[in-house]
């Protein structure tokens, strides 16, 4: 009867720590989810290739340093009817360079999160933005050893 009443003890204040630890977890994720939406409605959107020409025209691109300023800015895109942060483009784009191995397959990765994320961006930019962001991934350092090292 005592390990019962042990076990029950246990495992009630088990569940109220979890509860708890929900709960402030679903308090944070709706006070960013009210951020993220308050920060997108106060100013106008711009295009997605405005920011492509910002990238492409960064001579020492570094991604850290683009993703800090980034954060920094109130700046939205527009695409269709969905609009994105600097900062979740900024994410996107090195996703799709880090996971892909080709500019033909990073565009691929863009056009099926979006099928207009890269309408009216020329390829040449498409390659640098491709470039830029997939240098200094794991990915580059070992297309960039010689082949009989590995």
């Amino acid at each position: 009867m005592k390990t019962l009443i042990t076990a029950f003890t246990v495992i009630l204040v088990s569940s109220m720590s979890f509860a708890q630890t929900h709960v402030a977890s679903h308090t944070i994720e709706m006070g960013t989810m009210y951020k993220s939406t308050s920060t997108k409605n106060t100013t106008k959107p711009a295009s997605v290739s405005t920011l492509i020409l910002e990238i492409y025209e960064t001579s020492n691109f570094n991604y850290r340093t683009f993703l800090k300023n980034a954060d920094a800015s109130k700046a939205v895109y527009q695409i269709n009817t969905e609009t994105y942060t600097k900062k979740e483009l900024t994410k996107i784009f090195r996703k799709g360079a880090k996971r892909n191995e080709t500019v033909v397959e990073f565009e691929g990765y863009l056009n099926n999160m979006n099928p207009d994320f890269l309408k009216g961006i020329s390829e040449k930019a498409s390659v640098a933005v491709f470039n830029k962001f997939r240098k200094g991934t794991l990915h580059a350092y070992l297309d960039a050893l010689p082949s009989d090292i590995l």
